[in-house]
């Protein structure tokens, strides 16, 4: 129940804080949604996830059981950060 708490706590702070496109229902412990090609060799530098489409940059974040909002918070002012970056 974790995961999937800390998955749906993923997808609001990405819609509220992001530009990027959520791309599928979070049904579980994951989160889809496009990102932009130029800040994903940046964020995977320090964050592990994949890249599930690579001629659209929809990508699959996962959580896990010791997933905690520090962590999700962290890597949403990563993607704040690499965005303004590339003024996108």
């Amino acid at each position: 129940q974790h995961e999937n708490a800390m998955a749906t706590y993923l997808r609001d702070q990405l819609e509220a804080n992001t530009p990027l496109e959520i791309t599928q229902p979070t049904q579980a412990n994951a989160v889809f949604c496009k990102m932009p090609q130029k800040i994903v060799k940046p964020l995977r530098k320090k964050y592990f996830f994949y890249v599930w489409d690579e001629k659209t940059f929809e990508v699959r974040l996962m959580t896990s059981f010791d997933t905690r909002k520090e962590d999700i918070d962290d890597f949403v002012q990563e993607i704040q950060n690499e965005c303004q970056k590339e003024s996108l």
